[in-house]
């Protein structure tokens, strides 16, 4: 298991719907998802990213909060062989438009109507992108832009190309390599422009395999995901560490 994907496809094969994945507090009440929910949310959302044109090697960015629909988005990039690029909440829209150039990235999510407000003072600038997907629809019910698709809409397109692509997300999966660039990681920009540092699955599985070994980290131990998965350290405790021991994330209401 050298990739991110195939992680989750272990989890999914030894766990079924027997063990909660992930967990979601939305107006105090937790919702809960099996890892087979985790890998049908994912099958679905990388057939729909495949059938608006993403190929191996190209770059999807992400801006949100920790929530299982970023978590899921990062894990159809990559079954996808895209490549995912993090962008903190926080930013300003200009600071948005340097990740997105810099980083060639053809497609966002965004989270809210905070995020995708950001998105409308940007697009026409930015002749790469594509679309953006947004998975909280609040706000954003009168909004009639055509580069604008919602996240079920976006399953729906995944569902209706595995018609006619029968076997192909399981094809997109198993053909991943360690080797494969994961993400690009950008530093913090404190002495200058952010620099996006190439990440390789098997980096990121080999940097924290020795560490949940030794921690002893168990199925049953539970995970509150409150660091930015834009960050690196997120990327390997939440991501890679939760896949590798099959703890279980969970995510808060609001940090």
């Amino acid at each position: 298991m050298n990739t991110i994907p195939k992680l989750l496809r272990h989890n999914f094969e030894k766990y079924g719907d027997q063990k909660t994945a992930m967990r979601v507090k939305n107006y105090g009440i937790w919702q809960e998802y099996t890892w087979r929910d985790s890998w049908e949310k994912v099958k679905y959302v990388s057939l729909g990213l495949i059938s608006l044109g993403i190929k191996h090697g190209d770059k999807v960015a992400v801006i949100g909060e920790n929530k299982p629909e970023w978590f899921w988005a990062e894990f159809a990039i990559q079954s996808a062989g895209g490549i995912l690029v993090g962008i903190p909440t926080e930013c300003m829209a200009e600071e948005i438009k340097y990740y997105l150039v810099h980083s060639d990235s053809i497609i966002i999510f965004a989270h809210d109507q905070e995020q995708v407000d950001k998105m409308l003072q940007l697009f026409d600038d930015l002749p790469l992108l594509q679309k953006v997907i947004y998975w909280d629809e609040k706000g954003l019910w009168s909004y009639d832009y055509p580069f604008l698709l919602s996240y079920d809409a976006l399953i729906e397109l995944g569902r209706e190309y595995e018609k006619q692509h029968p076997g192909l997300f399981e094809e997109n999966v198993e053909r991943g390599s360690g080797k494969d660039i994961a993400i690009i990681s950008y530093t913090s920009g404190t002495t200058g422009q952010p620099k996006g540092a190439l990440i390789r699955h098997d980096s990121l599985i080999t940097g924290i395999r020795a560490f949940y070994e030794e921690e002893h980290w168990r199925p049953e131990y539970q995970y509150l995901s409150f660091t930015p998965p834009s960050w690196v350290a997120e990327q390997v405790f939440g991501v890679v560490g939760c896949l590798l021991s099959g703890m279980q994330v969970n995510f808060p209401e609001a940090i």
